[in-house]
């Protein structure tokens, strides 16, 4: 089904676990969403550096290094940056362990 239930298994659960089902499977969606938004962002970025080394007449370069790393290797972050990276993190890590119980469902 497709919330990630199985069929046979949709007839024995309760209506409020297949509501917490759902809003699991809702919450893993705006997740990925989220993920493929930054990376849309992210990608956009780039681009808009290439365009900028290409037509500019002044001496830009293109990032020698993904921003990633160049974030990673950053130290002053504000307090609100830090919330947030936190937050992407917790997401990240909160699909990871819905991805894992999917997968081993016992």
């Amino acid at each position: 089904m497709k919330c990630g239930i199985p069929y046979r298994e949709f007839w024995h659960l309760t209506p409020a676990a297949i509501y917490q089902i759902q809003e699991a499977y809702i919450d893993e969606k705006k997740r990925e969403m989220d993920l493929i938004e930054q990376h849309a962002w992210l990608t956009g970025q780039y681009v808009l550096a290439a365009i900028g080394v290409s037509f500019s007449k002044k001496k830009i370069k293109y990032p020698e290094n993904p921003a990633v790393i160049r974030e990673k290797n950053r130290t002053d972050f504000t307090e609100e940056e830090k919330k947030k990276y936190v937050e992407l993190l917790f997401g990240q890590l909160g699909t990871m362990k819905d991805n894992f119980e999917r997968n081993h469902k016992k």
